[in-house]
């Protein structure tokens, strides 16, 4: 076979191509190394290697069901429990509202050998009622018109949770 020769210039392109090649394959090899280790940072991958899905599915993700109580924690520190709706809305609207008030037991004096009284060594008993909203003395309205911007989260209440058996058994007086 004869050798064809190859002119100066023609060695230079091909030189040139084949840095391109090694540029272009450091430059994938970076950017797959800097995604990797920002995965890994942000906490998106799993113990079993699995990815967490970072947005939601669906907006079926999203949705509050109507017909189910949730609970509603505000950066005030209170909790309320109801029904949401508009959850989209700047301002959404819990119904049939609820929330927790914690009483504390007066408890009685000890009574030492003497007859004398001594000082309580128990905790106060602590006594945690449901309130229905609307029973106050200023007489609000049975729903909560919350500031999106004031809501810490939300949690969907299971059926059997007490909060809501507790709901049931005061609706049911009524």
């Amino acid at each position: 076979m004869q050798k064809i020769p190859v002119l100066d210039s023609e060695k230079k392109v091909m030189k040139k191509k084949s840095g391109n090649v090694v540029l272009v394959g450091v430059l994938v090899t970076v950017i797959v190394v800097l995604i990797g280790v920002v995965v890994w940072q942000m906490g998106w991958l799993t113990g079993d290697g699995k990815l967490i899905s970072v947005l939601p599915s669906s907006s079926e993700d999203k949705k509050v069901e109507a017909s189910v109580y949730s609970a509603v924690f505000l950066t005030n520190k209170q909790v309320y429990f109801g029904i949401l709706e508009d959850l989209k809305s700047e301002y959404p609207v819990l119904k049939d509202v609820y929330y927790l008030k914690v009483q504390e037991g007066i408890q009685p004096p000890t009574i030492d050998e003497d007859g004398k009284a001594v000082k309580a060594k128990l905790a106060p008993q602590q006594e945690v009622k449901l309130i229905k909203l609307g029973n106050e003395m200023h007489g609000p309205k049975d729903e909560i018109q919350l500031n999106k911007d004031h809501i810490l989260y939300i949690e969907s209440l299971k059926t059997d949770s007490k909060i809501v058996e507790a709901i049931k058994k005061y609706q049911e007086q009524f």
